[in-house]
C-alpha cells in the first residue's frame, strides 16, 4: 500500500487515506484530484498528518455493505481465513496503511472517524459533505465478534486512543 494520503493544497495537511473512513468525503472536500501521496514522501514533506480511524467492526460492516457480500456470516470467515489474497483494501487493517516500510507511524494525530463532523473545522473551513454512507446494521457483528476483536486489535487500540 504506497499512496495512503490525500493533501489539501489549501492548508498543507495531510489526511489520511484509508477506505471505508469517509475518504470520498474528505477528497470531495479538500477537492483533492485522484492523487495520493505515499507514506514516506508524506513523512518528509508535511508536518501534519492527521489519520481518521474507524471503529473496526462498523469499518467492517461498511465494508460488507459496500460489496454485497451473500452473508455476513461467509463474509467474517473470509476476512479471518489470514489468507493474504484475502485482505482486500476495505477491510485491511488501519494501522497498516500509514506505517512506512521501516515500521514508521506516519501520522502526528489520530483521531476516531466517528467524531469528524465534530472535528473538521480544525482542518478545513469547507462543509464535509456525507458520501458513500451506507447503513450501519447492528444486528450483523455477532458472528466471530471476539475473533473480530482480536484480529483487528490494533486498530481497535488507535480507535480507542484516538484524541477529540
Amino acid at each position: 500500500m504506497s499512496h495512503n494520503w490525500l493533501l489539501d493544497f489549501e492548508t498543507g495537511i495531510a489526511h489520511s487515506w484509508i477506505p471505508k473512513c469517509g475518504t470520498t468525503s474528505i477528497r470531495a472536500a479538500i477537492g483533492a484530484p485522484e492523487i495520493f501521496q505515499s507514506n514516506e514522501i508524506c513523512l518528509r514533506l508535511h508536518s501534519k498528518r492527521v489519520m481518521w480511524v474507524r471503529h473496526p467492526v462498523a469499518r467492517l460492516v461498511s465494508a460488507y455493505n459496500h460489496i454485497g457480500f451473500e452473508s455476513w456470516e461467509s463474509f467474517v470467515d473470509l476476512v479471518l481465513s489470514g489468507e493474504p489474497d484475502d485482505e482486500d483494501i476495505h477491510w485491511c487493517h488501519q494501522a497498516a496503511y500509514l506505517t512506512t516500510r521501516g515500521g514508521i507511524f506516519v501520522p502526528t494525530v489520530v483521531h476516531r472517524f466517528e467524531d469528524i463532523g465534530e472535528l473538521w473545522p480544525r482542518y478545513s473551513a469547507t462543509t464535509l459533505p456525507r458520501l458513500n454512507a451506507g447503513e450501519y446494521r447492528e444486528e450483523l457483528p455477532g458472528h466471530r465478534i471476539r475473533e473480530i476483536l482480536e484480529h483487528y486489535h490494533a486498530d481497535c487500540v488507535l480507535w480507542l486512543n484516538g484524541v477529540k
